[in-house]
This record gives structure tokens, C-alpha cells and sequence, in this order.
């Protein structure tokens, strides 16, 4: 299996049910993933976050993630 391509679109439409409250913990960001059915590879994405990050907003993702493609 080839890994796929994670763009900051798909981890936002993953991770968007994690910012009901705030801030997001890294095992809020997994649960909203693996509840919206994502690819094994925006897990992965997501489990390589520090584990003690908290975000308060989505565009705090992009400060640990600056070379993902946007789309």
C-alpha cells in the first residue's frame, strides 16, 4: 500500500469535531479522526503531534505541520 498524500483539507475535515471544546488534546484530535472514518495515514499524522499540544484553534495545527499542502 502506497501512503496516501495528507493535505491540511483532509486533516481539517478529519479533526473538525475535536473543536466542539477547547482546547483539543491529541487524543481529541484521534477520536474526531477515527470517528469520521480517516485514512490510517492522518492517524499516523496525528499521533506524530507532541502529546501534550493543546489547541485552541485548527490553524495551530499548521504551526507543528508547516510543509503540509493545503490542498
Amino acid at each position: 500500500m502506497s501512503a496516501e498524500v495528507v493535505t491540511r483539507m483532509d486533516l481539517q475535515h478529519a479533526v473538525a469535531g475535536a473543536f466542539a471544546k477547547t482546547p483539543a488534546t491529541v487524543p481529541d484530535l484521534l477520536a474526531a479522526a477515527t470517528k469520521s472514518e480517516s485514512h490510517p495515514d492522518v492517524l499516523e499524522i496525528i499521533r506524530g503531534l507532541p502529546p501534550a499540544a493543546r489547541f485552541v484553534h485548527l490553524s495551530q495545527l499548521w504551526d507543528y505541520l508547516p510543509d503540509m499542502d493545503i490542498e
